[in-house]
């Protein structure tokens, strides 16, 4: 309906232009305050029985999309999907995707991804991280109101729209990667790969080797894991593995196989 109603901004009469204008503010509200919801919060959430009624805006329900990450889509009429089916260890990849055919031709598609994106991301930090402190510039979506909605059909002569979904975009994606670094170490955990999987950390498997030399030669079944658990913390106190996170040391064990 919005994207109907958009098609004839571009009349000529300054006065049809203007009645138009004032009609799809009100049309758009609901996409509009879901976006917001979503690139913000993670929160995908559309609150429409109003929209059968064309009043209910589009801005409000991108507004919570793009601010709380909230989705409520009874009537699947936003373009920001979800699966509740999908566990969270497959959240990312597929529980949140777009409806194209719902996308407004007023919001490019780009516009679309950088939503999606953004809700994707606070529900990523909610569910997954459990990391609850607020987004930076959550304080706006308390200022921004139906009057606001009129920013997204107006991107010829202005930028506002734009810059709502930019500046949302920046702040969620940057806590995020802050979370995944700091908090979780996820840089520290790839190096780790590197030194211990890949053999990256030369001292301590040429140490390790040495150590096992002797039980390895044995059968299969003369092996026990109390021995060789003895033997990796002994490569690991005698080697540069030492002075690695105890977060990362703690993870290194020994598995015995059954054939």
């Amino acid at each position: 309906l919005s994207s109907s109603v958009y098609s004839y901004m571009l009349h000529g009469d300054p006065f049809i232009a203007s009645l138009i204008k004032h009609i799809l503010t009100m049309v758009a509200q609901p996409i509009y305050c879901t976006l917001v919801r979503w690139i913000y919060d993670g929160e995908l959430e559309d609150i429409h029985e109003i929209f059968l009624f064309v009043a209910q805006p589009i801005y409000c329900t991108l507004v919570r999309w793009i601010y709380d990450g909230e989705l409520e889509d009874t009537h699947d009429e936003f373009f920001v999907a979800s699966d509740p089916t999908v566990k969270n260890d497959r959240l990312w990849h597929d529980k949140y995707s777009l409806r194209k055919s719902m996308i407004p031709n007023y919001v490019t598609t780009d516009q679309a991804r950088r939503i999606l994106l953004t809700g994707k991301s606070i529900n990523y930090l909610r569910q997954v991280c459990k990391d609850t402190a607020p987004i930076k510039g959550r304080e706006k979506s308390i200022e921004i109101d139906r009057n606001n909605a009129y920013v997204m059909f107006m991107q010829d002569t202005t930028t506002e729209f734009q810059n709502i979904i930019d500046e949302a975009y920046k702040e969620t994606s940057l806590h995020l990667l802050d979370v995944l670094h700091e908090k979780y170490k996820f840089l520290d955990h790839l190096k780790a790969m590197r030194r211990y999987l890949l053999l990256g950390q030369g001292d301590f498997i040429r140490h390790l080797m040495d150590l096992l030399e002797e039980d390895l030669a044995k059968p299969a079944g003369n092996l026990y894991l109390h021995n060789l658990t003895g033997i990796l913390e002994t490569a690991i106190r005698a080697t540069n593995a030492q002075f690695d996170d105890s977060d990362i040391l703690k993870r290194l064990d020994v598995r015995l196989l059954e054939v």
